[in-house]
């Protein structure tokens, strides 16, 4: 579901024109909540050569598990600031929890798993409604509800994960 239909959603809601600039704005206020809120996992390859520090990427929050290329599980890393090292030469599979990319047109995805797509329309509809009237008990109650589904699809992710 790209931002168009998100906003499109919102907007059969809450009865109103969202304009581009201020769907993808609210979008990317959308993401930013699920990357704190939510386990966005990655799996990211790296080889390691001479102990050298290799950059995670600015987008990295936090190093979930690292594996060795043959699937065994791995403690000899260390992370300083936005970088990893290992302690032996090696082909790694880290995955790593991050902050989803911004979206810059109505046209793009996000970057996050398509089960939070929903949460972002309410997060939408919740957000129109308060900037039409800052004292909406609808649009404070569907920002609760996006909260909770954040919750909620992470709970299923991470269940299904665990399998």
């Amino acid at each position: 579901m790209n931002v168009s239909k998100i906003r499109s959603l919102a907007e059969i809601f809450c009865g109103v024109s969202i304009e581009d600039d201020i769907a993808i704005g609210l979008v990317n206020e959308g993401l930013a909540m699920i990357g704190d809120l939510a386990y966005n996992y990655e799996d990211v390859e790296f080889t390691s050569t001479d102990r050298a520090w290799i950059e995670l990427g600015s987008d990295v929050t936090n190093v979930v598990t690292v594996t060795k290329a043959d699937g065994t599980p791995y403690s000899g890393w260390t992370t300083r600031g936005m970088s990893i090292r290992f302690d032996e030469d090696g082909t790694y599979l880290v995955t790593v929890k991050k902050m989803p990319q911004d979206v810059e047109q109505v046209s793009d995805e996000p970057d996050c798993h398509p089960m939070f797509h929903r949460a972002l329309v309410t997060y939408l509809r919740g957000m129109v409604k308060l900037i039409r009237n800052d004292q909406s008990a609808i649009g404070a109650q569907l920002l609760q509800q996006f909260e909770q589904e954040i919750t909620r699809v992470n709970a299923v992710l991470e269940r299904s994960r665990q399998r």
